[in-house]
């Protein structure tokens, strides 16, 4: 994995848990300590990005609070960085720099594919599909809806015609006149 793509692939993991917490400034965001393999990013190098992105100013890391007065006398021992480093979850705010950094980030890390903005085969495919899907959904119709919509055309296409007809013989009349 290229290291835009691991940058992408946090700031992705950011933003869904945003999008569902209710103060979407905020994010708890929990390391992977489970899973190996390739597509996997480790912990160590999680916590490496979620400093990178801090330096940038995009997040700001920082303490959970301390549900007692012991924990919040162990937590003000630490700093975010040094607490992060040594647990499996971390809270993180975004900053306002984050959604141009995300959207930047997903351009540059290859997620538009230019073989399908450039070739004409596949956009010839693409238009014979959507054709053929919109076929699909017509011939899914009841009939009596068919039928409905047929006799409101043509009724509408009656009506056009009757008021553009009016406006010619008005017109030949004035012309006479």
């Amino acid at each position: 994995m290229k290291p835009k793509e691991k940058i992408a692939k946090v700031m992705r993991q950011i933003k869904e848990d945003s999008e569902i917490n209710p103060n979407s400034k905020w994010v708890r965001f929990d390391f992977n300590t489970d899973v190996v393999g390739e597509g996997f990013l480790t912990d160590d190098e999680e916590k490496r990005i979620l400093l990178k992105l801090q330096n940038e100013g995009v997040i700001k890391i920082h303490l959970p609070n301390g549900k007692t007065e012991q924990e919040e006398a162990i937590l003000s021992s630490y700093t975010p960085e040094e607490f992060m480093m040594e647990n499996k979850f971390t809270w993180i705010e975004i900053l306002d720099r984050f959604n141009a950094k995300y959207q930047m980030n997903n351009f540059i890390s290859g997620r538009l594919n230019y073989w399908k903005l450039f070739n004409p085969l596949y956009w010839t495919w693409s238009i014979v599909k959507f054709i053929l899907q919109v076929i699909k959904l017509i011939l899914s119709v009841k009939w009596k809806y068919k039928i409905l919509s047929l006799i409101v055309t043509l009724l509408t296409l009656v009506a056009i015609d009757f008021s553009m007809a009016w406006k010619n013989v008005k017109w030949i009349i004035n012309f006479f006149k």
